[in-house]
């Protein structure tokens, strides 16, 4: 069996297509409009706090008022800061079933309470149940 043979043409043609997919400059289709994020909580309070300080006229709201955020939206807001992810993350314990579809079971602070777990759903199922260490961030714990 003979295998084809290109013409000088089609190999340019693959040789500027490999460069172009290499380089991550290749067009497919029509381009997606970007969308920017929206600012976070803090990013408006200090945006605020800087158009006040350059003499707006304008007032932080007291607590209570409408228009100020919440404790909630405070809360919701320092678990998705970006400080510094290494000092929020912490070690926590997966119990996950064994069955042939694995699935987490519950995350858990310590490991002799993920065993505990484990060993009792094994003995009420009847399934294997493992414990896997990971590090999740800590506002899965906050309560």
């Amino acid at each position: 069996m003979a295998t084809k043979k290109f013409s000088p043409a089609q190999l340019a043609a693959q040789k500027l297509f490999a460069e172009r997919a290499r380089s991550g400059t290749l067009k497919k289709g029509k381009r997606k409009a970007t969308r920017k994020a929206n600012p976070g909580l803090y990013d408006n309070i200090n945006a605020k706090r800087a158009r006040i300080k350059a003499g707006s006229g304008e007032r932080m709201r007291k607590p209570g008022q409408p228009g100020r955020p919440t404790a909630q939206a405070f809360k919701r807001s320092a678990m998705t800061a970006k400080r510094n992810p290494a000092s929020s993350m912490m070690t926590a314990y997966q119990v996950i079933c064994m069955h042939p579809k694995k699935h987490v079971v519950g995350i858990f602070k310590t490991m002799p309470e993920a065993k505990q777990i484990a060993t009792a759903m094994a003995n009420a199922k009847g399934v294997a149940y493992g414990v896997k260490m990971v590090k999740v961030h800590k506002a899965h714990f906050a309560v």
